[in-house]
């Protein structure tokens, strides 16, 4: 029995420290050195081991994600980074278990049963059984919310460990894409490893192209990956934490980096009353009540294929307003579509 009570006081000492690591992190805006880290968690925090045991018991658990939700960079310039993106107290404890498991970590999820059914041994009796605790939704809440599954990342034909070599090393990498591209053959700095509706891509910039540098490239079409960890580059990391914020899918154009901008795109629609407030269009910015029960929305979006599947998809009940040439792009698409269909 007090073995027991031991390991329950033990856990609780874990977590509280780990609360106050990254509680400190937050007021020096998720960014300290481990030396800059223990002062505070001494000073402020009455954190009495050593600074060598801040490194090596702590710090780990919080890099392997022991805290669903919390990010965790170690030694990153010589700073350890860490972003926090759970929901507030107040806000979990209005929140339905599984309206908690959001974005990310439900992609992750869908990644751990896809490992877990390519198990050899396991049965699929076996593997159903695991399914079920993994479920999304509870019965007893009102909510039901259905998770988004993510590709899995053995899509891709490289050790994706390299690649986030390099993006953690800011080392610039060589690779050939075999997608439909202007080129075979890329020398990128990669940023992020980044996913748009279950899918994975690469952000960089393209240091061979002056006019659109910065792209996404699919990760299941980029092979012999080459890292050159002579070749270093320099960037903030709040610029592109700032541009994904504003980036609604993957076809976002940037406008400014170092000012972490993207392209600013005005559309304006008409959607007919019979849609109601059914469509949701990324990046909404105003909605007008017309007369008649119609609604005009206006939203800002990066590219016009950040919205493009979107409108189409409710034709015929909605209008393109603005644009005009995006109004005539899909005029003379859809008239293209009906001469090819009658021949």
């Amino acid at each position: 029995m007090e073995e027991k009570e031991t390991k329950v006081i033990k856990m609780q000492e874990m977590q509280e420290i780990l609360d106050n690591i990254i509680e400190v992190f937050k007021i020096n805006r998720g960014q300290l050195s481990t030396k800059e880290l223990y002062e505070q968690m001494r000073d402020d925090y009455h954190f009495e081991k050593t600074l060598r045991s801040l490194e090596i018991t702590y710090l780990p658990k919080l890099e392997n994600g022991v805290i669903g939700g919390v990010k965790f960079t170690k030694k990153l310039r010589g700073k350890h980074r860490l972003r926090d993106n759970r929901a507030s107290n107040t806000e979990t404890k209005k929140m339905p278990h599984n309206e908690q498991i959001f974005g990310e970590e439900r992609a992750y999820l869908r990644l751990a049963l896809q490992a877990i059914k390519d198990l050899p041994t396991l049965s699929n009796k076996h593997y159903k059984a695991i399914e079920a605790r993994f479920q999304l939704h509870e019965p007893n809440t009102p909510y039901y919310i259905e998770s988004q599954e993510a590709e899995p990342l053995e899509v891709s034909q490289f050790d994706t460990s390299e690649l986030i070599y390099a993006i953690t090393h800011d080392c610039l990498v060589e690779f050939k894409y075999t997608d439909i591209s202007s080129k075979d053959i890329y020398v990128v700095e990669p940023y992020k490893i980044i996913t748009f509706d279950g899918l994975w891509y690469l952000f960089g910039k393209d240091i061979h192209d002056s006019e659109t540098p910065y792209k996404t490239w699919r990760l299941k079409y980029i092979v012999d990956t080459d890292i050159d960890r002579t070749s270093k580059y320099n960037l903030a990391d709040e610029s592109i934490e700032k541009i994904l914020t504003k980036a609604h899918s993957a076809d976002f154009i940037v406008d400014n980096i170092d000012n972490a901008t993207v392209k600013s795109l005005h559309i304006e629609v008409k959607v007919s009353k019979y849609i109601g407030d059914k469509i949701q269009l990324p990046g909404e910015i105003d909605e007008i009540l017309n007369d008649d029960g119609s609604r005009t929305i206006i939203c800002d979006v990066s590219s016009i294929k950040e919205i493009d599947r979107d409108i189409k998809a409710w034709l015929p009940h909605i209008e393109i307003i603005q644009p005009s040439w995006y109004k005539k792009q899909i005029k003379e698409e859809l008239q293209g579509y009906l001469d090819g269909f009658e021949r």
